[in-house]
């Protein structure tokens, strides 16, 4: 937008420095026209509208300056927008990754207590292994007496 400005503030310089500079030829030509009264006329009428046609491309050219400084303004207003909707969008992440946070606890704490369980369970079936073990070994012992007082008895 400066560069804008800086560019119409040149503009306008150089038509200032033109004008003097058409001046200073003017004053040139008008010395000469004292000496030489033909044509004068003429002459500045066509400078003059030449003058004129530059005059409207310059004002053309400021329209169209305008029209861009415009635009510039409609691209800044979106930029805005755009950046307090990516606000938005951060401030829901950051919700969502709290939940997600939350639920990631949650989780690890029912796999604590999962962990629980299976070590309850665990010691419960060693537990049942061991008595099954002892009733196998009272079981081997409980069949040789048996067949012991089976081979002893007559037959």
């Amino acid at each position: 937008m400066e560069d804008t400005f800086a560019t119409k503030a040149d503009l306008n310089s150089a038509i200032e420095h033109l004008k003097d500079w058409l001046v200073q030829i003017f004053d040139q030509r008008f010395d000469s026209v004292n000496v030489r009264f033909n044509g004068v006329d003429e002459r500045f009428n066509g400078v003059d509208e030449r003058l004129n046609s530059v005059d409207e491309r310059l004002n053309g050219v400021d329209e169209r300056l305008q029209s861009v400084d415009e635009r510039f303004d409609s691209v800044d207003e979106r930029f805005n927008s755009v950046d307090e909707r990516l606000q938005s969008v951060d401030a829901r992440f950051n919700v969502i990754n709290e939940r997600f946070e939350e639920m990631a606890i949650m989780v690890k704490q029912g796999f604590d207590s999962m962990d629980g369980r299976f070590d309850r369970v665990d010691a419960r079936l060693e537990n049942l292994e061991e008595q099954n073990e002892i009733r196998g070994q009272q079981n081997r012992l409980l069949a040789k007496r048996i067949t012991t007082l089976e081979l002893k008895q007559p037959a």
